[in-house]
């Protein structure tokens, strides 16, 4: 995790004995005490509303989470730059240091430095990004720029990609209409779907709503709302847009044309590897269609198996010829 990653998202929620079901019936998750798990890896948390909140009579929400480096130096200069620090430099459960800090326009979200919210799943029925919606742009980006380093490049109207290491990693969207935006200024989390029309038509089956259907830079996404009230995107997962040039896939098309010119058998084995780890990794495969491990357990080991045979035949003939 390095400083200025989006790293894990939260729920509050005032009646977790209703949304935990709900995300469960939603994404298939499994929960333990705080921790929703796609397969065996967590991906985002659901807790109960702080008592704090409550008294405030906030509604449910999501919360994101951003790595840094020094949470008390993050703190600091979130003040200094007009921002607001709802809970300072505190103790995380689980290990580290975390703090909760509201932006100039008030938009929230928790900075944390520790190990405990590494190797958090994302892609379908995962947290797939983070997007920042608020009514002023330039109010807020020399803020996120002092406190993680980033830079914003405009990417269509009202709409900044924020860059970290030359690498889109979210989208800044200035909605100034409080009828569209609504009357917050907030951090919204989005999670991958193969079809968010498809997963949207099931929300009200379960206790959801649909609140709209919009086209982000990340894809097509449907607003969302869970039984207790709070807000979250259904993303279809095509990835982040943007960023620096994307040099794997013009790599993988040097490989493919190189194995056609040459005939060289090993390139292809070569291929069938990245796609073992991309699965291992995405916890889903394409066999003409996606095919989700969580979904078809028994037909996705097959497919990687398989892959694995074409290796091992590969290598065999080639090093037999040698």
């Amino acid at each position: 995790m390095a400083h200025g990653d989006f790293i894990w998202a939260d729920l509050s929620s005032y009646r977790p004995e209703v949304t935990r079901p709900f995300y469960t019936q939603l994404f298939e998750w499994k929960f333990d005490d705080y921790a929703a798990h796609v397969g065996k890896t967590p991906t985002a948390g659901l807790f109960q509303m702080p008592q704090k909140f409550m008294d405030m009579g906030m509604p449910s929400f999501w919360m994101s989470y951003i790595a840094v480096d020094d949470v008390a130096k993050a703190v600091e200069t979130a003040d200094k730059l007009g921002g607001k620090v709802e809970l300072g430099s505190a103790e995380f459960e689980g290990g580290g240091q975390y703090a909760l800090i509201r932006d100039p326009l008030g938009a929230g979200f928790t900075v944390y430095n520790g190990t405990a919210l590494a190797g958090a799943a994302k892609g379908t029925n995962a947290r797939l990004g983070h997007t920042l919606i608020v009514s002023d742009a330039n109010a807020v980006m020399p803020f996120y720029t002092a406190l993680f380093g980033w830079e914003f490049e405009a990417a269509g109207h009202d709409t900044f990609a924020m860059q970290q290491r030359g690498d889109t990693i979210g989208y800044l969207h200035q909605i100034e209409d409080p009828a569209i935006r609504g009357k917050e200024q907030y951090w919204a989390v989005l999670f991958g779907v193969a079809n968010p029309d498809m997963t949207g038509s099931i929300l009200n089956t379960i206790g959801g709503e649909v609140v709209a259907d919009i086209d982000l830079p990340e894809g097509p996404t449907v607003v969302a709302r869970d039984p207790d009230g709070a807000v979250f995107f259904l993303t279809q997962k095509s990835g982040l847009a943007g960023g620096s040039m994307p040099w794997k896939a013009y790599l993988g098309l040097a490989m493919m044309l190189a194995g056609l010119w040459f005939g060289d058998a090993v390139i292809w084995a070569v291929f069938l590897a990245v796609w073992i780890i991309m699965a291992l990794r995405d916890k889903e495969t394409w066999m003409f269609e996606t095919v989700y491990q969580s979904q078809r357990p028994f037909l996705f080991w097959s497919i990687l198996g398989l892959y694995a045979v074409f290796i091992a035949y590969t290598m065999a003939e080639v090093f037999g010829a040698v």
